[in-house]
């Protein structure tokens, strides 16, 4: 709390958010965890510890980072949304050349997982600015984790169906 003493006013309110969140998500007992876990061989446990960590890490850096103004940020996520688009296109044209194919198939479940996230951080980071565009960046992580899903039960076609409902929902955020 000595940093956060030493700040201006409206730092030490981000800095304090900040300690708080990191109490509320208990983030060093998960990272003591994770790392319990990983030594024990538990490699599932100690991911999903970890990822966790990661999350609340970025809702830490999302306190405390200089917030640009307003008009900034709507562009900066119109950009990551437009390039969120683009991931999702080709996403879908090697879903759907990945057909039988489970090492294809493999990889494009992996690139959709890295879609999601990135989506889930463009979300975040519009939550306060745009409502209208959260609730439809939600909705296409809905629909890509629902690919992932039919990726996973071999229903390619299924798969390309949610993917195209996930870039529908982008391309309306």
């Amino acid at each position: 709390n000595g940093v956060a003493a030493d700040a201006d006013s409206k730092s030490a309110i981000r800095l304090n958010a900040a300690l708080k969140e990191a109490d509320d998500q208990q983030l060093l007992a998960k990272q003591g965890s994770a790392s319990s876990e990983l030594g024990a061989g538990n490699m599932y446990n100690a991911a999903v510890l970890q990822r966790t960590s990661r999350d609340a890490l970025r809702d830490i850096a999302r306190l405390v980072t200089v917030l640009e103004d307003d008009a900034t940020r709507l562009k900066q996520a119109s950009d990551e949304v437009a390039r969120a688009i683009d991931d999702q296109k080709k996403l879908m044209d090697d879903t759907s050349a990945a057909k039988n194919d489970k090492a294809k198939t493999a990889a494009a479940d992996k690139q959709q997982a890295k879609l999601v996230d990135k989506t889930d951080t463009t979300r975040k980071n519009l939550e306060d600015l745009a409502p209208a565009a959260t609730d439809k960046l939600k909705q296409a992580q809905d629909k890509m984790q629902d690919s992932r899903l039919a990726m996973h039960s071999d229903k390619d076609d299924d798969a390309a169906t949610k993917q195209q409902t996930a870039l529908d929902a982008l391309k309306d955020a």
